[in-house]
């Protein structure tokens, strides 16, 4: 009974983990290898299937197969943080292009999420946050931002 109470409390845990993960606009992979590490800490292997609003995850014990949960939870969408943006982000990127001298891609990309955050502070939240998404997924900018 241990191992049943066990697994349904990890499960729990890694799935309000993976929800929040997305809700906040992480890649899908980054959300899959997180959960994926913190299961095998705890001795289980994580199967999960991402959708556009909810997440299946199968646990399952590494050391006895038929220990095994199954479990599937909405996405929840969570507030886009505009001071987060307006404060830590665009200074950050400023200084950045200002100290590497970097006129290319990162600057050009800064010049994207200004105009972004233009737009949601006269427009829709959703755009900004469909356009937002799209500017994360380039490289350049993951690899300074994390």
């Amino acid at each position: 009974m241990q191992h049943t109470d066990q697994i349904q409390a990890l499960s729990e845990f890694l799935l309000e983990y993976a929800t929040t993960l997305m809700g906040a606009g992480v890649h899908t992979n980054r959300a899959v290898r997180n959960i994926s590490r913190i299961a095998a800490a705890y001795g289980y292997s994580a199967d999960m299937t991402i959708f556009q609003r909810n997440i299946t995850m199968s646990l399952i014990c590494k050391d006895d197969e038929t220990l095994r949960r199954t479990s599937v939870r909405k996405l929840k969408p969570l507030a886009f943080n505009l001071n987060l943006i307006q404060q830590e982000v665009f200074p950050f990127m400023s200084s950045y292009v200002s100290t590497t001298h970097d006129l290319g891609t990162p600057r050009e990309l800064l010049s994207l999420l200004a105009l972004d955050v233009a737009r949601y502070e006269n427009g829709s939240e959703e755009k900004l946050t469909e356009a937002f998404h799209q500017l994360a997924g380039y490289g350049t900018l993951k690899s300074v931002l994390g």
